[in-house]
């Protein structure tokens, strides 16, 4: 396994950020499997969610090879709606919600259909609510890992991917506030060597999801995300501060909001769908877990300026021959950002511990099955029932008492049986 390149920080939102952090995490440890190994790579990891599924300890879906790839409390974000109702009744109190929380009255349905986990149920309103209230705790975890991820390689750059689906009402809900929250603290300057990247995963809602889980906003929340993503990288939309530091996110001299934004389904261009919840999550992880490792050289770094565009993109000005015409003429600002992207990925391995076990447990397996049954198949080897065979009827036969020397004739002594009789 090659050496980590860079300092990165993988941040999971909702449930389709989480089931892609714990599958990077599971491959993480399949392939690095000395935890001393573990402890000195600049790798961070956030996960943000508004429910506990994947949160709950010694959670039996973490565990690989034996081991527990649960991520520490340090990395847990636990966005609870326990105390929604009384920050509405003193929204003065909080800069960060009063700038956009718009008309208390709409709330009241909102906050009483806050379950027990605090879950935001598909609303994508009630999912940023959820991350504003906990918006310094976030802050913190960042600073915290990008601190860690720093002193461990004595590098300075940090790549940070965000990973989250569209369709819930946390990862929808609150994917621009931490692009922004993320962007506002760790904005690059070449001069000074700070080089800050931040690639989102989205994926988009599918176009039939499983029974039960659109509540009625499933492909709606999809739509309005990418609409805000869109309209964040182009400086359309510039979000209210909800940290309350600022009353709007100071982007002015940031030149990229974010520097791709890929978009994924669970179906491919030829109609092939996999599973969203058990599959889709393993392929995704691959792709992010082949980009952290490959090291940058002449044979891969067509890989990577695919991977971050920048050999497809330069600015948002027009490609055409008018484009300076065009720029000249129109100096409002552009309407669709060009960093929206789409990848696909084959990951092809050489299971060498798993050919060992299956041999040897095949090997194992015929030993017994030749004690129990000695029943041999030229096609199966041995197999595991009885021969179906009659051998009262060849043990009985003449000729093989005959053979045996076990006939009526030989028993009487009529016949002879030692060969110095015969």
């Amino acid at each position: 396994m090659s050496n980590l390149n860079g300092n990165h920080i993988i941040i999971g939102v909702g449930g389709t950020g989480g089931n892609v952090l714990k599958a990077i995490r599971k491959r993480y440890f399949q392939e690095i499997s000395s935890a001393d190994a573990r402890r000195t790579t600049p790798l961070g990891f956030i996960y943000v969610d508004s429910s506990e599924e994947n949160m709950k300890p010694n959670d039996p879906t973490w565990k690989v090879l034996g081991e527990n790839s649960q991520l520490g409390k340090d990395s847990f974000l636990y966005i609870r709606g326990a105390s929604l109702g009384s920050q509405l009744e003193n929204v003065d109190s909080y800069p960060g919600i009063k700038s956009w929380i718009g008309d208390r009255t709409i709330w009241d349905n909102l906050v009483g259909s806050v379950g027990n986990d605090g879950a935001a149920a598909q609303r994508r309103r009630l999912g940023r609510f959820l991350f504003s209230c906990a918006v310094n705790e976030y802050e913190s975890i960042l600073k915290n890992q990008v601190k860690e991820v720093k002193s461990k390689s004595g590098r300075t750059d940090v790549t940070f991917h965000i990973i989250a689906g569209l369709a819930g009402g946390t990862g929808s809900g609150s994917i621009v506030d931490i692009i922004s929250q993320t962007r506002k603290h760790f904005q690059p300057n070449v001069g000074s060597g700070l080089n800050y990247k931040i690639l989102v995963y989205c994926l988009v809602p599918e176009h039939s999801p499983l029974p039960g889980w659109d509540k009625g906003f499933y492909h709606a929340n999809g739509f309005a995300a990418l609409q805000e993503l869109n309209a964040l990288q182009v400086k359309r939309f510039i979000p209210h501060d909800v940290s309350g530091e600022y009353e709007f996110i100071p982007l002015e001299r940031v030149d990229r909001v974010f520097n791709s934004c890929f978009l994924f389904t669970n179906a491919n261009e030829n109609g092939i769908t996999v599973d969203v919840k058990n599959d889709l999550p393993d392929i995704v992880s691959d792709l992010i877990f082949h980009y952290l490792f490959l090291q940058v050289d002449d044979t891969t770094r067509a890989f990577e300026d695919a991977f971050t565009l920048e050999n497809i993109v330069d600015g948002e000005k027009e490609k055409d021959e008018n484009a300076k015409t065009v720029e000249i003429a129109n100096k409002e600002k552009p309407v669709r950002t060009r960093r929206f992207n789409s990848f696909g990925i084959k990951r092809i391995v050489s299971p060498e511990e798993e050919i060992v076990e299956y041999f040897t447990y095949n090997f194992a397996r015929q030993a017994l099955l030749q004690f129990k049954y000695n029943n041999w198949s030229d096609d199966l080897g041995y197999r595991d029932q009885p021969k179906n065979e009659d051998y009262i009827t060849f043990v009985n036969d003449r000729a093989t008492l005959n053979s045996w020397l076990l006939s009526d004739a030989h028993l009487m002594l009529s016949l002879p049986v030692l060969p110095s009789e015969k």
